[in-house]
C-alpha cells in the first residue's frame, strides 16, 4: 500500500500481475488491500482489534503497525474508504497492550506498548504510536503522551547506542502522521518536565537526532548494517 500510494498515481493501471491485478487501477487495488485488512482484523476476545501474520490471528504490536502505515495515506491522500469501526476496534487492542509505569508523582506516567499484551519495548511502542495516529488520536492524548515519555526516558539506549532502524521507521511514521500536525519535538509536555526529562528534536538534534545517527551508522560503501531489532526495558 505504502509503495503504490507513494507513486502519487492513483489512476495508473497495473501492467503486470495476476487476473485480479493486471489492468486495474492502483487505487482499486489499494482499496482491495484495505478491505482485506478490515476483514482480517482480529475480532474476538479482549485483545481484539489488531493484526498479525494471518487474517483474524491474535495480534502483536510488531505486525499491527503495517496496516495502519498503509491505510493512513490511502485514506488521507487518495480518499479511499477505511471503515470507521476498524479504528474503533484498533483502540481496543491498543488499550489492551499499553503498559503504564509511574514516575516521580502519581500523576506522571510512561505508557509503553507491549508485544502481545501489557509490556514494554521500543519497537512495539513506536508501533503503538503509529496506530494511535491512524485512529485519529491527537498528540495531546494521554496515551500518546505516555508513549512519548517512555521513549524519551530511554532515548539513549533505544536510539543512540543501539542500532534499531525498525523502531526508527515506525517512530518516524508516527511523528510525521501525528494529529493535528506533525511532531518535531519529543517530550515537550508538563509530564515530561515533572520527571526531569528534557525535550529533544527527534530528527535534527545534532547529537542524538535520527539524522545524525543515520549518518554516523552509514558504512563506507553507503549501506547500513541491520543492527538489533529490539531492546526491552
Amino acid at each position: 500500500m505504502d509503495a503504490l500510494i507513494t507513486s502519487q498515481t492513483p489512476n495508473a493501471v497495473a501492467d503486470t500481475g495476476g487476473a485480479n491485478i493486471i489492468g486495474r487501477m492502483y487505487k482499486d487495488i489499494v482499496q482491495d488491500m484495505i478491505d482485506s485488512y478490515a476483514y482480517g482484523q482480529y475480532d474476538v476476545n479482549v485483545n481484539r482489534g489488531g493484526w498479525r501474520y494471518s487474517w483474524n490471528q491474535a495480534p502483536d504490536n510488531s505486525a499491527a503497525q503495517w496496516g495502519a502505515i498503509g491505510m493512513m495515506p490511502a485514506e488521507e491522500q487518495w480518499g479511499l474508504t477505511v471503515p470507521a469501526w476498524v479504528k474503533t476496534e484498533n483502540l481496543v487492542w491498543l488499550d489492551y497492550s499499553q503498559y503504564y509505569t509511574g514516575y516521580a508523582t502519581t500523576a506522571s506516567y510512561d505508557g509503553a506498548f507491549g508485544y502481545t499484551g501489557k509490556s514494554t519495548g521500543q519497537a512495539t511502542t513506536a508501533s503503538g504510536m503509529v496506530q494511535l495516529a491512524f485512529d485519529g488520536l491527537t498528540s495531546s492524548d494521554g496515551r500518546w503522551v505516555g508513549a512519548e515519555n517512555y521513549l524519551r526516558r530511554y532515548w539513549s539506549q533505544f536510539f543512540t547506542s543501539g542500532a534499531d532502524y525498525y523502531s526508527m521507521f515506525a517512530f518516524t511514521k508516527a511523528m510525521r502522521q501525528a494529529k493535528p500536525a506533525a511532531v518535531e519535538v519529543v517530550c515537550d509536555n508538563a509530564l515530561c518536565a515533572s520527571n526531569g526529562l528534557t525535550p529533544i528534536d527527534w530528527y535534527n538534534d545534532p547529537t542524538d537526532g535520527f539524522a545524525r545517527r543515520l549518518v554516523d551508522k552509514q558504512n563506507a560503501d553507503g549501506s547500513w548494517d541491520g543492527g538489533n531489532r529490539y531492546y526491552i526495558v
